[in-house]
């Protein structure tokens, strides 16, 4: 079990590595980790102090519902809500759609947090087909007639890396679902394996069940 209120401590003493563990928590969808770091962003004395990011995460928290975010958001007075960025009619803040899920486009661009099995196939699907796309059409134009055989070799592959990046990080994000590390990505035809392995069933070191 994580325990969050560790990582806020430590993230107070300057640790950076804790607060990075925190801030990833938090973006992958955890209502818990969002209200720590929030309040690590909103204490005085704290070596990350940001007091609009201390309201956007406080605000996100109570959003997905965690009753302590909620709490807080309340008691905040008028002047604390434009401090930390706030609307004034944010104090019932409307339960988001996404709770419990890695967030996309961010899931696209992140190798932290969980995705589960539809999920994963819908987007990997559809950036798959936008990647091959996209791999034809700017490979329709540089071949070796138009900029020689070395520089069209050595383009093709910068444009694998880069467009081959979204479909590693879901299923980094897939494996962490499963409570494997992200590096099993690398093994071929893994993607086809976490594809139809259910994920387990609680939280994880990788951040809350996907819903």
């Amino acid at each position: 079990m994580i325990d969050y209120k560790e990582l806020y401590n430590r993230s107070m003493s300057g640790d950076k590595n804790a607060f990075d563990d925190l801030d990833d928590m938090a973006g992958s969808g955890n209502a818990e980790a969002q209200y720590f770091l929030s309040r690590v962003y909103g204490s005085e004395d704290s070596p990350f102090r940001n007091e609009s990011l201390s309201g956007y995460w406080l605000n996100k928290s109570a959003g997905y519902g965690y009753e302590p975010a909620r709490r807080a958001l309340n008691g905040l007075t008028p002047d604390m809500r434009e401090l930390y960025g706030l609307a004034d009619n944010t104090s019932e803040p409307e339960d988001n759609e996404d709770h419990g899920k890695d967030a996309i486009p961010y899931g696209l661009w992140s190798f932290s947090g969980r995705i589960d099995r539809t999920t994963y196939a819908v987007y990997g699907f559809t950036v798959g087909v936008v990647v091959s796309l996209i791999f034809f059409c700017i490979g329709f134009f540089i071949n070796e007639q138009s900029v020689g055989r070395m520089a069209a070799d050595n383009i093709r592959f910068i444009l694998r890396v880069v467009l081959s990046y979204p479909l590693l990080t879901l299923s980094a994000k897939r494996a962490h679902d499963c409570s494997y590390s992200g590096w099993v990505v690398l093994i071929p035809f893994v993607g086809l394996f976490l594809l139809f392995k259910k994920g387990v069933s609680k939280e994880n070191k990788y951040g809350p069940v996907p819903e």
